[in-house]
């Protein structure tokens, strides 16, 4: 996950759950955050790598549900 400086407890409950965060600069723009978070999780061979812009939009929840 890449944080750009969100003021809630998103990546704090992330990283609880087992995720990778990757704290971005803010204002960095969409494409340089994305490439961060794919040079990230490139380093671990991932065989799918999920992309999603939500800016507190949409809830992960039902997403995430095996």
């Amino acid at each position: 996950m890449v944080d750009e400086g969100s003021n809630d407890a998103t990546a704090e409950i992330a990283e609880r759950n087992g995720a990778i965060v990757v704290q971005g600069e803010v204002g960095l723009g969409r494409t340089t955050l994305l490439t961060e978070g794919l040079r990230k999780a490139h380093e671990f061979h991932p065989s799918r790598v999920i992309t999603m812009f939500t800016e507190g939009r949409t809830l992960a929840g039902p997403i995430l549900v095996p």
